[in-house]
């Protein structure tokens, strides 16, 4: 008779073929991946083969009810994200164009009194409408 000897690895060969193995050589999860897959007439009129086959399609079943409302929170998700991206695009815009606005009205407003002689309260009154300008628009667009 012959003895079932099992061979012996050392640990470290054996993590290094672990951490070597790819995807196709790992060991499956589900223990029915290697069996045959072709049934005959005979083993397909069996009671428990039926069952298996009514048990796997129930399973599938309910995995992809789960995965349809998975699929169902993803795209509002989606959607969401999309908005709000458009409405951080729509508000940077904003700040920027305020930011301009009451920075040039501010620098003109300063500038006005150096050319006051000059005409410089038209360089107040522009000052001015730009810094009014960016306000309303900051306040108009929130």
């Amino acid at each position: 008779m012959e003895e079932n000897t099992v061979p012996s690895i050392s640990r470290e060969s054996a993590e290094g073929q672990i951490g070597n193995r790819s995807q196709e050589e790992s060991i499956p999860i589900d223990p029915y991946a290697n069996v045959r897959r072709e049934l005959s007439e005979d083993e397909l009129t069996s009671p428990a083969v039926q069952r298996l086959l009514l048990s796997d399609h129930d399973r599938v079943e309910r995995e992809c009810e789960r995965l349809k409302s998975f699929e169902e929170k993803y795209h509002e998700c989606d959607k969401k994200v999309a908005i709000l991206n458009e409405k951080l695009k729509n508000s940077t815009a904003s700040d920027i164009l305020y930011t301009c606005c009451v920075s040039f009205g501010s620098i003109l407003t300063g500038v006005s009194r150096i050319y006051w002689d000059n005409n410089g309260w038209i360089l107040l009154f522009i000052g001015i409408a730009l810094i009014i300008g960016g306000v309303v628009y900051k306040f108009v667009r929130k």
